[in-house]
């Protein structure tokens, strides 16, 4: 963690940084799926940043999932539960719920990366959700302990503070960029 806190503190890019993450979860937990989806709160709506999926998914599908934007209004499915309860979401074993409680894009998701679980860990920035990162494994993730949810919501921790950095530092750009086209003139 002090490592991914330096790396943070060095750069304003949310990708290197969340490359970085994925990693040194990947190697620590035997993942290999990790979607980062930040909440637009205007339209309250899940949007892609970054994703890492691995080869065995076609390009056209990783494409779309990038396009994607899903509404978290509707009081339907994991991410809604996730974003509300303001806590991680883990399910261990999917058989054990009902299809009901699943949204038409938490069925997706499962049938497409042949999940058996889901680890969501909401990106809090003063105590308020900024985004949603979800942690997994193609095919099926082992089981995880309570110890290594802790360090995986950790770890989110700083990687909520690498998007609250990244986002400020592009504001500040785009206001750089209009006071020198204002200046020019």
């Amino acid at each position: 963690l002090n490592q991914f806190s330096k790396i943070i503190n060095s750069t304003n890019n949310l990708d290197t940084v969340f490359q970085y993450a994925v990693r040194n979860l990947k190697e620590k937990f035997d993942t290999n799926v990790f979607l980062l989806q930040l909440l637009n709160k205007e339209r309250m709506e899940l949007v892609y940043r970054c994703a890492y999926f691995p080869s065995e998914i076609p390009q056209e599908l990783v494409n779309d999932y990038y396009s994607l934007r899903l509404p978290v209004a509707d009081g339907v499915g994991s991410y809604f539960v996730t974003i509300s309860r303001k806590k991680t979401l883990y399910l261990k074993d999917l058989t054990r719920i009902s299809s009901e409680d699943f949204s038409h894009f938490d069925t997706r998701l499962n049938n497409d990366l042949k999940l058996t679980s889901v680890l969501q860990v909401p990106l809090l920035l003063q105590k308020e959700v900024i985004g949603i990162i979800h942690i997994n494994k193609y095919g099926g993730m082992k089981a995880l302990s309570k110890s290594d949810i802790h360090f995986i919501e950790s770890f989110c921790e700083q990687l909520a503070l690498a998007v609250n950095n990244s986002a400020l530092f592009e504001e500040t750009e785009i206001e750089r960029q209009k006071s020198e086209k204002l200046l020019l003139n």
